[in-house]
Formats: structure tokens, C-alpha cells, sequence
């Protein structure tokens, strides 16, 4: 729609929260993008409106995308909208997980997921949390003006810093975010790979003649046993 976006989302209440948490961001000059409109009810589903912005030709670095996940980070915090918590995001993959059929994917690796489920949370029972994105990714952030903008606050939630760190590399986070704790990252990153495996296997499910989501159910369950096989 010319210099709009429209985004659609399944639920009133998920688009409510992302205006919520991009207006606030934005409002504390945080990288986000300031919403037009509140969400819209339209036909059983929601929309929301966006500015359209023109991406760089050039993204930024990783280091200055990781800059600009410390400014995202301090603006959370100043969000008032209720979030839900690690819990309740950890609980929802497990009931996505108990929904795949055994047929798609056998007892030993469903075992597998489950515990790893449960090591990332048990990692987040011990470590500092506060407001995160959540869903932190290459596809969920723009670059605009030489500056990293995120975008898509669907999955904010309240959990451990290294919930979004989990992404970038050691060298990386100890030259940039050198208060960030090693353990809990490394097990955040189990938190990906699992969380990541279990949706796929459950679209798979839905849509068996599809060999990319198979791939990657299986690629990231790979990286699911190499941890555990560390531990």
C-alpha cells in the first residue's frame, strides 16, 4: 500500500501486544519502527499498519547489529504491556511437541526434545531475566539508515538476556556483551535448536510431502543430540 504495511495476524491479541511493544520502543527512540494504527479486527483476524521503509543496499555488521540489540534491550524495559514469561513460551512448544505423531516422530527423539525443553528452562529458573524480543533472527531485523531496526515483537517475552543472544558468536559477545554468562547462552542455544525442531516436525506433520521442513526438523534435532551428547 505504497508507504504502508499491512501485517496480518491470526490473533487480536498477539497484534495488540506487538503495536504495544513497538510503540514503546519506538516512543524511547529504541531501533524499532513507530506503528500507524492500533490492531484492527478484520474477519477473524487482526491487522496492523506499518510504516514501509527502503532496506540499505549494504546490511550492517553483526557488531553494530548487536549494538543495536543493546539499545533494544535497554527500551524493552520500559514496556508496560503484559508479556508472558520463558515458561509459557517453553510450555507451548511442549504441547506443539506432544502433538506430533509418532509416526512422524519416534519416542527416543520425542524424549530427546522434552528433555532439552526442560534444560532450557531449567537454565532460565537460574539466571536474571528481563524483556527480550524473543524471536531475535536475520529475518526479523531491517537495516535502514546504516542502523539495525527490529521488527516483529510477536514472541517479546520476559526471559534471559541471552534469549536473544544466542545467535551471535563467542568472540562476538565477549568483545560487545561481555556481562553475558557463557552457560546460560549455551543453553539458550539448545532452547533454538529444539524449539526450532519441534515446530518443524509439526508443519512436516501437516505437510509430509514437504522434504524442507523434514531437512530441517532433523537438522536442528542433529544439533539437539550433539549437545546432548556434551553434557
Amino acid at each position: 500500500m505504497g508507504d504502508k504495511v499491512l501485517k496480518v495476524a491470526a490473533q487480536f491479541a498477539t497484534a495488540t501486544k506487538e503495536v504495544a511493544v513497538a510503540t514503546a520502543v519506538a516512543a524511547a527512540g529504541g531501533p524499532a519502527l513507530h506503528p500507524l494504527a492500533g490492531a484492527i479486527a478484520d474477519g477473524g483476524f487482526a491487522v496492523t499498519v506499518w510504516p514501509f521503509v527502503a532496506e540499505d543496499a549494504d546490511p550492517v555488521t553483526d557488531a553494530d547489529t548487536l549494538s543495536g540489540m543493546r539499545e533494544l534491550h535497554h527500551a524493552l524495559q520500559g514496556v508496560s504491556h503484559p508479556l508472558p514469561s520463558y515458561e509459557a513460551s517453553l510450555d507451548k512448544t511442549r504441547a506443539a511437541l506432544s502433538s506430533v505423531p509418532h509416526g512422524i516422530l519416534n519416542e527416543h527423539d520425542s524424549a530427546l526434545l522434552a528433555r532439552s525443553l526442560d534444560m532450557v528452562q531449567a537454565a532460565c529458573d537460574a539466571s536474571p531475566t528481563r524483556v527480550v524480543h524473543g524471536e531475535n533472527s536475520i529475518l526479523n531485523r531491517l537495516s535502514v539508515s546504516g542502523r539495525a531496526i527490529f521488527i516483529d515483537f510477536e514472541g517479546t517475552l520476559v526471559a534471559p538476556p541471552e534469549w536473544d543472544l544466542a545467535v551471535w558468536p563467542d568472540a562476538l559477545l565477549r568483545e560487545l556483551w561481555p556481562e553475558h554468562d557463557p552457560d546460560t547462552l549455551s543453553y539458550m542455544r539448545l532452547g533454538i535448536y529444539a524449539r526450532t525442531s519441534v515446530y518443524c516436525w509439526r508443519h512436516a506433520a501437516a505437510r509430509p510431502e514437504s522434504d524442507n521442513l523434514r531437512w530441517h526438523a532433523e537438522h536442528h534435532l542433529a544439533n539437539v543430540r550433539t549437545f546432548l551428547a556434551r553434557e
